[in-house]
C-alpha cells in the first residue's frame, strides 16, 4: 500500500537554488532583514545576502579560477556569513560540502579525500586542523577564513569578494537540475564511515517548497538559529527555507542554553527549530523561568523522535506553544514528514509533506496498511541523487521504483499521522522480542529524578540474549544512590511489557553522548559497555 500526502500538491519551479531564492518574483522588500549575528547584532538584509554571495562568486572565479563543478568545503561553526559562502559557491557553478568543525584531522581528511574541494572556508583557529587534514588526505585546497588571520597567504572571505557588476553567474539548465549536485552533506555514519549524500538543485528546491508552509507559522517569523548549518537540518530548515520566506534568523555561532534563552528574550523570537535535547532543557530546566520568552509560539522538533510526554511537557512549560514534529534524513533533503498547523498530534512526527509518497514494509517485503509497524520507505522529488563514490550503497538504499529505504521503524494511523518507533539496527532483541530503546528512554525521563536517558543492549550470557540497559542523567540536586536505581527500574518496569524491562540495570552518568543534531550516540555507550564486559571477563 502506497501512502500519499493528504496535503495539496505544490508546484516545483524549474529553477536552480540561487534563481529560486533570489530571482523569482516576490512581494517582499529586498531591504527585509533576514539574518542577524546573535553574537554581534550585525544584521544583513535580503539584498545584502544576494550581493555578498555574488561578490564571493565573482571573487573565487577570478582569484582561484573556480569553475562549474568545483567544490567549496565549509569547516566552521555557524556564522552569519555561512549563507554567503553557500549561495556564492552555487552562483559560481559549484557545489558545497559542509563538515563538522569538531572533526579531528583524520575525520576531516576522510571527507577531503572524498570531495577534493578547491577551496576550504574555515576560521583562523581551525586552520591547523585543516592543514593537517590536507596533509593526511594529500588534498591541496586554498584556505579562506571567515575572520582575519595573521597569515597573508590566507585571505578572509571579505578580501576574496570582488566587484560583481560584470560577473555572469552560472545558471543550471532545467534539464540538468535533477543531476547537478548542489550539496554534499555527510550522513551520521552509524555503521562504518559517514557517507557523502549528493543533493541536487531540484532536491533542495523541492524540499523548500514542500516544507515552507507546513513547517512554519505566519510570515515574518523570527527564528532562533541554534542548530549547526553543517547538518542538513540546520542547513535546510534554518538557512534556506526562512530565507526564501524572508523570515528573520538569529544566528548562534555555537549552542549554549543560557545564550539561547537570552537571544529568544532579546529578539522576541517566535519560532524555535530544535532537537529533543533542547526540548528537554526547555521543559525541565529551572533556569528557563528566569527569562521572558513569552514571544515564542511555535517549536519544530526533528532529528530524533520527541515522545508524547515530552511534547506535552514542552508545550505546557512554554506558553502552550504549538509543537510541530518533523521527520527526515540527509538523503531526503531532509524533510519528508511534518506536522501541519491544522493537525498537531503529540507523539506523531506528522503527515507526509506535499508531493511525498511512503510505504510501510515488513521484514519479508510485504507492504503493510495502517497501524502496522514496518520499515518506512519514501519516494519524492526530494530523494537524493545517491551516495558519493558508492553506487553499491545507493543501490541498496534506493530501489528500482525510486523508494528510499530509511532503516527506520514506523507506522501510520488511519488519519495519516506517522509515528517513528526506532532504527531497525538499534532495536534490542530480547529472547526474540524487539525492544525499542527510544520507548524506554521516553518512559525514563517521565521519572522526576531523571533529566535524560539513553538505552542500549547489554549481552546477558546467563540468559543468552540481549537485555536493555539504561544510562541515566539525574536532575540537578538528586543523589545517585542504589535505592534510587532500584526505584527507577521499578518505575519503568511497572509501565512496560515484560520483555521491555530494564534487566540490564541502570548506570548514572553526567551526560548522554549526542551528536550535534541531537541524536543519541548509542555507539559510544555500547563501547563503554563492551569495555566493562572485557574487564569483567578478565577478572573471571
Amino acid at each position: 500500500m502506497i501512502h500519499t500526502s493528504t496535503l495539496p500538491a505544490v508546484e516545483i519551479p524549474a529553477a536552480d537554488i540561487f534563481t529560486y531564492i533570489f530571482d523569482l518574483p516576490s512581494d517582499h522588500s529586498p531591504d527585509t532583514i533576514v539574518i542577524v549575528d546573535g553574537s554581534t547584532d550585525k544584521a544583513y538584509t535580503f539584498a545584502d545576502i544576494k550581493n555578498n554571495s555574488l561578490a564571493f562568486a565573482a571573487g573565487i572565479t577570478k582569484k582561484y579560477k573556480f569553475k562549474r563543478g568545483d567544490i567549496v568545503g565549509i569547516f566552521a561553526p555557524n556564522a552569519a556569513e555561512y549563507s554567503t559562502i553557500c549561495f556564492g559557491t552555487l552562483a559560481a557553478g559549484g557545489a558545497v560540502t559542509t563538515a563538522n568543525p569538531s572533526y579531528t584531522p583524520e575525520e576531516f581528511g576522510y571527507q577531503l579525500k572524498q570531495t577534493k574541494p578547491r577551496i576550504i572556508v574555515t576560521y583562523s583557529a581551525l586552520v591547523p586542523v585543516v592543514e593537517k587534514a590536507m596533509k593526511l588526505s594529500k588534498v591541496r585546497s586554498a584556505i579562506v577564513t571567515f575572520d582575519n588571520t595573521d597569515n597573508k597567504a590566507i585571505p578572509s572571505i571579505f578580501q576574496v569578494m570582488s566587484d560583481h557588476k560584470n560577473f555572469k553567474r552560472v545558471v543550471v539548465e532545467p534539464s540538468k537540475l535533477s543531476t547537478t549536485v548542489a550539496y554534499i552533506c555527510y550522513s551520521s555514519g552509524t555503521s562504518g564511515n559517514p557517507k557523502g549524500v549528493l543533493l541536487s538543485h531540484r532536491n533542495v528546491v523541492s524540499n523548500i517548497q514542500q516544507q515552507r508552509d507546513v513547517a512554519f507559522g505566519k510570515n515574518n517569523e523570527i527564528i532562533i538559529g541554534a542548530l549547526p548549518f553543517y547538518h542538513i537540518y540546520g542547513l535546510s530548515c534554518i538557512m534556506h527555507t526562512p530565507l526564501k520566506r524572508r523570515d528573520k534568523v538569529i544566528v548562534m555561532p555555537k549552542f549554549d542554553f543560557v545564550e539561547f534563552l537570552t537571544l529568544i528574550q532579546k529578539y522576541k523570537v517566535t519560532t524555535g527549530i530544535i532537537v529533543p535535547p533542547i526540548a528537554l532543557g526547555l521543559a525541565k530546566h529551572p533556569i528557563v523561568k528566569e527569562f521572558d520568552i513569552a514571544s515564542i509560539q511555535n517549536f519544530t522538533c526533528g532529528a530524533a523522535p520527541l515522545d508524547t510526554n515530552l511534547s506535552k511537557a514542552l508545550s505546557a512549560a512554554i506558553n502552550n506553544a504549538a509543537i510541530r514534529q518533523g521527520y527526515g534524513m540527509t538523503e531526503t533533503s531532509p524533510v519528508s514528514i511534518m506536522s501541519p498547523a491544522h493537525n498537531l498530534v503529540h507523539g506523531s512526527v506528522g503527515m507526509l509533506v506535499p508531493n511525498q509518497e511512503a510505504k510501510i514494509v515488513s521484514p519479508d517485503g510485504k507492504e503493510l496498511g495502517t497501524n502496522e509497524e514496518g520499515e518506512l520507505w519514501i519516494r519524492g522529488p526530494n530523494v537524493m541523487i545517491g551516495y558519493l563514490h558508492n553506487p553499491e550503497a545507493t543501490k541498496e538504499t534506493i530501489d528500482s521504483d525510486g523508494f528510499l529505504h530509511t532503516g527506520d521503524v514506523a507506522k501510520v494511523d488511519d488519519h495519516g499521522n506517522f509515528y517513528i518507533t526506532d532504527r531497525i539496527k538499534e532495536l534490542i532483541k530480547y529472547k526474540g522480542f524487539q525492544v525499542a530503546p527510544a520507548e524506554l528512554e521516553a518512559t525514563l525521563i517521565t521519572h522526576p529524578a531523571v533529566l535524560d536517558a539513553g538505552v542500549i543492549p547489554k549481552e546477558d550470557p546467563q540468559r543468552a540474549t540481549e537485555v536493555p540497559k539504561a544510562y541515566v542523567v539525574l536532575a540537578p540536586g538528586v543523589d545517585g544512590t542504589e535505592e534510587l536505581k532500584n526505584e527507577i527500574i521499578a518505575y519503568v518496569d511497572s509501565k512496560v511489557s515484560n520483555h521491555k524491562k530494564l534487566r540490564g540495570g541502570i548506570e548514572f552518568i553526567e551526560e548522554i553522548p549526542k551528536s550535534a543534531a541531537g541524536k543519541i550516540q548509542r555507539r559510544i555507550m555500547k563501547e563503554w559497555q563492551r569495555a566493562k564486559d572485557v574487564q569483567l571477563k578478565a577478572k573471571l
